[in-house]
């Protein structure tokens, strides 16, 4: 019995030692999972988040991207609608040169037509020279160039009519020439003016294919980020997924760690209950046999402790279960 006793202390020492480090370790990872599986909670609940904000910041982008492509078509209808006008601008121009010429022939024809007049007035101012001259010839014929006086009476009428028709005429020409020469100005300055427009909206059209250029480049950016946007959001969603799974697995862990800590109870139970045995009977013979029924028999909590550990096992088996399911 002393040999007994001697080999169940040294026994049971290094046993404790081995049940309090158990202890400790079991406690430490039980810790540890909480801890882990508060944190892992955490960030699934940040990741969630990220992930939605992450879908209305998709939803912002694809919005920006259809309001960007939609001013890239309207860019694009601009251009076509100011390369139109510039088209228009262009004939309207042709039509103002051509007009300018025609202007310039009246001007031309009104200098010869006055040159014309001009020798009309000299030829009634000749012919009424000569009625003049006829006149006096008749009065010197007396009653024979009665007649003739009253031809040349009518010539001379005809030709002071054809000089004021003439004078007339000369002065309606100028007036024509001058409003002819002030139509030319105008009509060069209105040329210039649509020359300029022309310029102009050769600027506005580059202006605005810059601006079709741009947007669409815009546009393709904007969908670039987009698809890194959804890249993210998928990283987002199996992040927080994992994050569910780490504390799943750290929950168990705990639960683990618990039933583990039981048994360590079980086991220091044990073993206090087992020196104890040794110590109260170690020089009784019958002693031993009653401390071996004792030690058989000693109950944790009321059970047996051979059935104490058929119960954490069995409690540790469906706690496993219970996690795993």
């Amino acid at each position: 019995l002393p040999v007994t006793l001697i080999l169940a202390n040294s026994l049971a020492r290094p046993v404790r030692r081995v049940i309090d480090t158990l202890g400790s370790t079991a406690h430490e990872v039980n810790d540890g999972s909480v801890h882990v599986s508060t944190s892992s909670h955490q960030l699934a609940e940040g990741a969630s988040e990220q992930a939605s904000s992450i879908e209305e910041t998709s939803a912002s982008l694809e919005e920006l991207s259809s309001m960007t492509k939609q001013n890239a078509d309207n860019a694009r209808q601009a251009d076509a609608l100011m390369s139109e006008a510039a088209g228009v601008v262009s004939e309207v121009g042709g039509k103002l040169e051509k007009m300018t010429g025609a202007i310039r022939e009246i001007g031309v024809n009104s200098d010869e037509t006055h040159k014309i007049i001009k020798t009309i007035d000299e030829i009634a101012f000749q012919t009424n020279l000569l009625a003049l001259n006829a006149a006096v010839e008749a009065a010197r014929a007396g009653e024979a160039g009665a007649g003739f006086a009253v031809v040349a009476e009518e010539v001379r009428n005809l030709a002071i009519r054809s000089a004021e028709a003439a004078k007339n005429t000369g002065e309606l020409i100028e007036t024509t020439v001058k409003s002819v020469r002030e139509g030319e100005r105008l009509n060069g300055e209105t040329n210039e003016a649509f020359e300029r427009n022309a310029e102009i909206s050769a600027k506005i059209r580059d202006l605005i294919g810059e601006i079709a250029a741009a947007s669409q480049e815009q546009a393709q950016g904007i969908e670039q980020i987009n698809r890194a946007m959804a890249e993210m959001d998928r990283v987002t969603q199996q992040t927080a997924a994992n994050a569910e799974e780490s504390a799943s697995a750290s929950e168990e862990m705990s639960a683990q760690a618990t039933g583990l800590q039981s048994i360590v109870g079980d086991l220091v139970l044990l073993v206090e209950g087992a020196n104890g045995a040794y110590s109260e009977n170690g020089g009784k013979r019958a002693g031993h046999s009653d401390a071996a029924r004792r030690q058989g028999n000693s109950k944790v909590d009321g059970t047996p402790l051979l059935e104490a550990s058929k119960r954490h096992e069995y409690s540790h088996k469906e706690s496993g279960s219970g996690k795993r399911s």
